[in-house]
């Protein structure tokens, strides 16, 4: 895939000074800004799970009785179990 970006003088200057410092020129630095995020949606997506359909409908029936005020706050686990 190739992709073209047009960046304002002050952009260029901007990653042109980050990438000089790492020792990058500024495309390898854009390449490793995009991997960088890349990896990281990769990681946010692995840890997502699904969730079954019943559990799915457990819990939107719990947010429907909260909102109809048919729930009960307690203050502490000790509280609930007593």
């Amino acid at each position: 895939m190739k992709v073209q970006l047009t960046l304002t003088n002050e952009e260029a200057q901007i990653l042109s000074a980050k990438a000089s410092k790492l020792g990058y020129n500024t495309t390898k630095f854009i390449k490793f800004l995009i991997t960088r995020e890349a990896v990281s949606v990769i990681g946010q997506a692995e840890n997502t799970r699904m969730m079954s359909s019943e559990l799915e409908n457990k819990g939107l029936d719990a947010v429907e009785a909260y909102k109809a005020e048919k729930t009960i706050e307690f203050e502490s686990v000790d509280e609930l179990l007593s």
